[in-house]
């Protein structure tokens, strides 16, 4: 029977110091998902995979004439081919990503390159810290304060991430939720400041015989 029970402060240490320093990781907390084909793959993808990708003069005219009317933004052109993508979600939500939709409406479709693109000239990822996580089996809860996108809006918000030990090693993206409270390692109470000593009693120390 799985007991759920708090992370250790050396678990959450991995979490915050380990696991989430790994590139691209922190993209998964860009957006609200209930499930893995839920994530807005617009933000998940806005910095591209890690796997690097080639773009030529040519295709990246393409792009211009294509999504952007012809005006060249001047700005670093992500490429995200669709198997790379597949294989990007398969590999951290166990989700084969086969006829994905969300988001990706807001990318450029190049079918001769069957890739998809973006001009942008920042980053949507943003570091966080995990305050309080559970283990439930092999699920992983960890709550945090962050920034996540919604459709339209902009949230900065509690959440909670939930992770899946996978059976080779590692960890599944599960979901990323909003939460009502949010638990922390610390005691929620405040610590007493001045402690009375009204009804102490003085200490005599017991006499020692040289």
């Amino acid at each position: 029977e799985n007991v759920s029970r708090s992370l250790t402060a050396e678990e959450l240490a991995f979490f915050n110091e380990d696991f989430f320093k790994q590139p691209y990781k922190t993209q998964f907390l860009t957006s609200l998902y209930d499930q893995p084909e839920d994530i807005d793959l617009f933000q998940l993808l806005y910095n591209g995979t890690d796997i690097p990708e080639t773009i030529t003069e040519d295709e990246r005219q393409r792009v211009i004439n294509v999504g952007y009317g012809g005006t060249d933004p001047k700005l670093d052109l992500t490429k995200i081919t669709y198997d790379h993508m597949t294989r990007f979600l398969r590999e951290n939500t166990g989700y084969s990503g086969e006829n994905p939709g969300v988001g990706l409406e807001k990318f450029t479709w190049l079918g001769t390159y069957n890739a998809y693109y973006h001009f942008h000239g920042d980053t949507n990822t943003e570091p966080v810290t995990f305050t309080a996580g559970t283990r439930d089996g092999d699920l992983i809860h960890l709550y945090y304060d962050g920034t996540v996108s919604h459709g339209e809006d902009v949230l900065f918000d509690s959440l909670h991430l939930t992770l899946q030990e996978r059976p080779e090693g590692g960890y599944w993206f599960v979901s990323n939720q909003l939460t009502e409270s949010l638990p922390t390692a610390y005691p929620s109470w405040e610590p007493e400041l001045v402690i009375p000593l009204d009804d102490a009693q003085p200490y005599t120390a017991p006499a020692v015989e040289l």
